[in-house]
């Protein structure tokens, strides 16, 4: 510098923290920071303030000839409190380009307390020496390096006071003592290096190790040795350190988010590929793998019941070595604590804290579903096991949300595989099924149900167009096909019957209706139908039938008795009743001809003596002949007067109730089939509010009361959702023509009593007058709540894939049908392709593929036809993939292929890496 900066110096001077001023020949001209801010009535003339003679002299010498005075000298300054601190002042030449001369000079604690250091004395040379070394601790004292100096032993020569405020052991404990007593003391924990290897070298060595500090916290050091025995001033190795324990905690703590993320994982990579049915298993697996990551002595997976509120535990793992050290409760404290664990926050308690006999501390996962809290995770674990600190733990709730949505999907899919099972049943004991015709594969989806009827099994199963075609009665072929083509390309419905023959030849007799609609999302055509074993119907219908024509043809019974009951006479009709040739009956005992069954046992005479001119009695009741079996008949008895006043007989007419009870038995029948049918049978009056003509006894499945409904004539709409109801009125009203309003069919919701809704579906057709008017709607409606929520079930299912996909870091999820045609495309990795979901999803395979499309189509053949799981690798821009395609069966046949890529490129190199490890190893 070419000349002399007074702020520029006077800043260092400020980071010195003892007293400190800068003087000339003439004044002092600076004091530093530290004397301004601690110390009062601080001279500006030295000559005054140094109150030595002797001193005052070799001061001035310096100014006039540059010979530093080579003495320590003592004085005291006035603190601001009024005490006096006394100082050990050392004087430093400060080199100038001015022409005068600068000196500095510096207070220090006084560390030499020796006769000649009271107040305003000097000391000389060696007593000075004393003064800069102490200067030189002072530094050392406050630097963030630690300084020791070890012997060639190990032994401990010298530690900075930085040293002793660290670690917190006092000198005493340290000077003197071998580094390997700490060690074998457990003070010392040696991570890196070693005390031979820098004896054995001349450059500096890297030397890391824990410190257990007197104080129970643990520090890490980050070291550099160099071996100085052969210095003359040091002779000895000398150690600088620096504390990088929070460098190091902040690595592990990395390290272990990475660990818990790659735990995280493999949990949604094993949900991804499971069935969801049943989920127990699973849940006590990854119980199990993150306790013991956790190094936790127990883990409770518990769900809160939606009735009672309480948590339901449904799994639990626990050492077997643990006993629990008092009762806890554990619902208490997640209530405490729910607003926090629904907001997705993962708690960590103290349960000693808490009040309990325990040292153990508890974490808290919540479970969240759709904003909701499902349940909480916990785990139990001892204190001195914790790794963890409650921030580090909230990159669990991704487990929570995983568990909560893989627990939603299980509950879903066992709803739904009971649904199933209870329309397979529901099929059996009506002898119906259903079936789902593909329009572009030319195949029928089979039930369960369809197929037992058709004599294939009592499984679902695909069966070809031909080949289900060719099984319907040549004469029914031609109106089958003519109505599946009408309702795919009107998308209607349409209805028939056909007849087939079992496997005994018999004919079979099916009614069918059929329903074609197009899908929302997919624009595609889906093609339903369902069908009924009508054959019982039938001969009952004919058996009827033939009961009518013949009754047509024969007179009632009819016999003629005297006053003794003897029969005079007796008509065709009578005779083969009784089964006697009709002389033969004649004088007979009307009681030993027919057996008459009153209910109180009495015989035809009681009754007869109780008729009276002009009585007639009728009674239903059984009879029995010689070749009649019991059969009901009406009998009606009257006596027989003679001129009207006198009885000389008695008249019986015998009308067979035999007709009349078995349509009764039939009606009965078929009413307890309605009635324990789904299908709600109705007649609604279109012109009249749609008020309810007739209504079948089952509508009580819904809460409601037939006989009440049809005698209040309640407009159907009104038990029909609002906004349905809106939708209704409005189609009808645009179907208004001369004839009256034409019936609507479709799908919307009833209220039930309860004030739930349900969605049903009906089919209703028009009641006509003699000429031709619309005075009535009529038809059936049926639940079709379970096949909405399937429905909803698929969307949800669809979704929970996306999430999961979006979650899994590398990993994209493609799901295809047997068409090729991409369902769903997600995952983590487009933005490395430039490509998106959106370029997957509705195109086929050969519009686009990550590899060949020829080659790819190969593999899912294998998956398809083969059922086989494929595991392929793959590059695509510079990275490797590994993929694998999974089958997807749904009522046991592969429906979807799921394929699975994962990038897999830093796991490959490391692969790499070691096998060339290995290689160099054995060269």
């Amino acid at each position: 510098m070419s000349q002399f900066h007074q702020f520029d110096i006077s800043d260092f001077f400020n980071e010195i923290n003892e007293p400190l001023f800068l003087m000339d020949s003439e004044e002092i001209i600076f004091w530093n920071n530290t004397a301004i801010e601690n110390f009062k009535n601080l001279p500006e003339d030295w000559k005054a303030w140094i109150s030595n003679e002797e001193l005052e002299q070799k001061l001035l010498l310096f100014f006039k000839e540059g010979i530093l005075p080579q003495i320590t000298y003592f004085k005291s300054l006035e603190k601001k409190c009024g005490e006096f601190q006394r100082f050990e002042w050392a004087f430093v030449n400060l080199p100038s380009s001015y022409s005068s001369r600068f000196l500095i000079v510096k207070a220090n604690p006084i560390k030499f307390l020796g006769n000649k250091a009271v107040e305003n004395s000097i000391l000389d040379k060696h007593e000075q020496t004393v003064g800069e070394l102490s200067y030189i601790q002072s530094i050392l004292h406050h630097s963030h390096d630690l300084i020791a100096i070890l012997d060639e032993q190990g032994n401990y020569k010298f530690i900075s006071d930085s040293v002793v405020q660290k670690i917190g052991f006092p000198v005493d404990y340290i000077v003197g003592k071998n580094f390997r007593d700490f060690i074998d003391e457990g003070i010392i924990e040696l991570v890196k290096g070693s005390f031979e290897e820098v004896l054995d070298s001349t450059e500096e060595v890297a030397v890391d190790f824990w410190i257990n500090r007197s104080k129970g916290k643990r520090i890490y050091l980050e070291s550099f040795a160099k071996n100085l025995i052969y210095h003359p001033e040091i002779n000895g190795v000398l150690f600088s350190s620096r504390d990088i324990t929070d460098f190091i905690e902040t690595d592990r703590s990395l390290q272990k988010r990475y660990e818990i993320e790659n735990l995280i994982n493999q949990v949604s990579s094993r949900l991804i590929n499971r069935r969801l049915s049943n989920l127990e298993e699973d849940f006590q697996e990854f119980l199990r793998k993150f306790s013991h990551f956790l190094r936790a002595h127990r883990g409770v997976i518990s769900i809160f019941n939606q009735e009672t509120q309480e948590l339901d535990i449904i799994n639990t793992w626990s050492l077997s070595s643990w006993k629990s050290e008092s009762e806890i409760d554990f619902k208490e404290i997640i209530d405490s604590r729910k607003k926090r664990l629904e907001a997705g926050i993962v708690k960590l308690i103290d349960l000693e804290s808490e009040g309990f006999e325990s040292t153990s501390r508890l974490i808290l996962i919540p479970m969240i579903s759709a904003s909701k809290i499902l349940g909480v995770i916990y785990f139990e674990i001892d204190q001195e096991d914790l790794e963890f600190t409650e921030k580090e733990l909230q990159i669990f709730r991704q487990l929570g949300d995983i568990l909560a949505g893989a627990y939603i999907g299980s509950l879903m899919t066992r709803r739904i595989e009971r649904n199933e099972n209870l329309l397979a049943t529901t099929e059996r004991l009506s002898k119906s099924g259903s079936w789902r015709y593909s329009t572009t594969r030319n195949l029928f989806y089979i039930s369960g149900g369809l197929a037992r009827i058709f004599d294939l099994g009592i499984q679902p199963v695909t069966a070809e167009f031909s080949s289900l075609i060719l099984r319907i009665d040549k004469s029914y072929r031609e109106d089958f096909v003519k109505n599946l083509k009408k309702s795919i390309q009107e998308k209607s419905h349409a209805s028939g019957e056909f007849t087939i023959r079992n496997e005994e030849g018999k004919t079979i007799y099916i009614s069918y209706e059929i329903e074609t609609k197009q899908d929302f999302f997919t624009q595609g055509i889906e093609v339903n139908g369902f069908c009924t074993d009508i054959t019982h119907k039938r001969a009952s219908e004919e058996y009827l039938r033939l009961q009518s024509q013949i009754l047509a043809q024969v007179n009632d019974p009819i016999l003629v008795t005297n006053l003794e009951y003897q029969i005079i006479y007796l008509n065709k009709a009578a005779v083969e009743l009784c089964g006697m040739v009709k002389e033969n009956a004649y004088n007979e005992h009307i009681d030993s001809v027919i057996k008459f069954n009153f209910p109180d046992g009495s015989r035809f005479e009681k009754i007869g003596r109780k008729l009276e001119i002009g009585d007639v009695k009728k009674q239903e009741l059984f009879i029995e002949t010689g070749v009649q079996p019991k059969a009901p008949f009406e009998i009606s008895m009257q006596a027989i007067h003679a001129d009207g006043k006198e009885k000389i007989g008695y008249s019986l007419i015998l009308r067979d109730l035999s007709e009349k009870y078995e349509n009764e038995r039939l009606a009965m029948r078929a009413s307890m089939i309605v009635e324990n049918s789904p299908a709600v049978l109705f007649q609604v009056d279109p012109n009249d509010d749609y008020r309810i003509y007739y209504i079948s006894e089952n509508i009580n499945q819904f809460g409601y009361q037939s006989k009440e409904l049809m005698e209040n004539r309640v407009p159907f709409l009104d038990i029909v959702h609002p906004d349905d109801a809106k939708i209704i009125k409005k189609i009808n009203s645009k179907s208004r023509g001369k004839s009256g309003v034409v019936s609507f069919s479709g799908e919307y919701r009833i209220k039930k009593t309860d004030g739930t809704f349900i969605w049903v579906e009906d089919k209703t057709s028009d009641v006509r007058n003699e000429v031709g008017d619309i005075i009535l709607h009529q038809g059936l409606f049926q639940d079709i709540t379970e096949r909405k929520n399937f429905e909803e079930f698929k969307e949800e299912k669809e979704k929970q894939y996306r999430v999961l996909a979006s979650n899994i870091p590398g990993t994209n999820i493609f799901l295809l049908d047997k068409s090729r045609k991409y369902i769903l495309a997600e995952g983590t990795n487009f933005e490395n392709w430039g490509l998106s979901p959106s370029d997957f999803e509705g195109n086929h395979l050969t519009d686009i593929a990550l590899t060949d499309s020829e080659e790819v189509s190969k593999l899912l053949d294998r998956v398809y036809e083969k059922r086989e799981i494929v595991e392929t690798e793959f590059f695509l821009r510079g990275r490797r993939y590994h993929r694998v395609i999974r089958p997807i069966l749904e009522y046991g046949r592969v429906e979807y292929a799921l394929s699975i890529v994962r990038d897999i490129t830093e796991e490959h190199k490391a692969k790499e890496i070691v096998k060339s490890g290995n290689k160099t190893i054995k060269n």
